[in-house]
């Protein structure tokens, strides 16, 4: 999609290997475009959650991408015909083929560095080298902070050199796989039981930010110049460095009393007695 909408855009650039549809639309319209992606998202999440947790998660899974094939198929359409949903299908006669292949590649990688290193991380945690809760942290700090540095440095390189530009996007989204193996498995060491619903309402407050980004940078963005993109990259940077402070300074490791389904009747039972005494 994020490919998609440059060519639906028109911003071709001058290019003559692009021919796109062009409908006109504007940096903050494009941006309002990328984020509507996930309005839908943050609806669904939670209850989709607790689903999971109740019914078969796998029934849930081939619904859901049924589901999102269909309308992806149909946003063309909604497109053409001035509908809610403004992404679409394009035509190409590029370069779009190089520009898709870029913007594949940092997730080839994070694909790549989460297979390989969750076996690492199984084998540490069998030897007990270190805590569930250290190793989650020390993953977490992989996958936030060496992205955050990679975005620092992009913002002060050249539009002369785009292989750097590359280079770093790639370490950014590639290593920010890393957080599987930190918060995201964190939320079964706490509570296995209720993971799925936890796992909802955290993606749901979490993407509350994919949200507000693409607009934060239609905002920010008016003349698509080096210093405004690097006010962006900064802004990301500053959130993944806050973000993983804040868990490795209150994050667990061990399973929650919570995580016991009778966990509230005992504590009701228990302030009834203080109570009664």
């Amino acid at each position: 999609m994020s490919v998609g909408v440059v060519v639906m855009a028109n911003n071709t650039g001058g290019n003559p290997n692009i021919k796109a549809y062009d409908y006109g639309w504007s940096q903050s319209e494009t941006s309002t475009i990328l984020s509507s992606f996930f309005w839908g998202y943050v609806v669904m999440l939670a209850p989709a959650g607790w689903v999971a947790d109740r019914f078969d998660a796998k029934n849930l899974f081939s619904a859901s991408l049924i589901l999102s094939g269909i309308l992806t198929m149909l946003t063309e359409v909604a497109a053409d015909t001035g509908g809610v949903v403004l992404v679409c299908a394009f035509r190409v006669v590029m370069g779009i083929s190089q520009n898709g292949l870029l913007s594949a590649l940092p997730y080839v990688v994070n694909c790549v560095l989460s297979l390989a290193f969750s076996w690492i991380v199984n084998s540490v945690e069998k030897k007990q080298i270190l805590s569930r809760g250290a190793l989650r942290k020390v993953f977490n700090s992989i996958g936030y902070w060496l992205p955050a540095a990679a975005l620092v440095a992009l913002s002060f390189i050249s539009v002369e050199d785009p292989t750097a530009a590359v280079i770093l996007l790639t370490v950014s989204v590639g290593f920010n796989g890393f957080t599987i193996m930190g918060f995201q498995m964190n939320l079964i060491d706490i509570a296995p039981n209720f993971s799925g619903l936890m796992m909802g309402i955290t993606g749901c407050i979490g993407t509350l930010m994919s949200v507000a980004a693409p607009l934060y940078v239609g905002a920010i963005v008016n003349e698509n110049t080096i210093q405004e993109w690097g006010t962006v990259f900064l802004s990301a940077a500053g959130v993944y460095f806050v973000g993983n402070l804040i868990f490795v300074i209150f994050a667990k490791g061990e399973v929650q009393p919570w995580n016991d389904p009778n966990y509230s009747k005992e504590k009701k039972t228990e302030t009834t007695e203080k109570v009664a005494a």
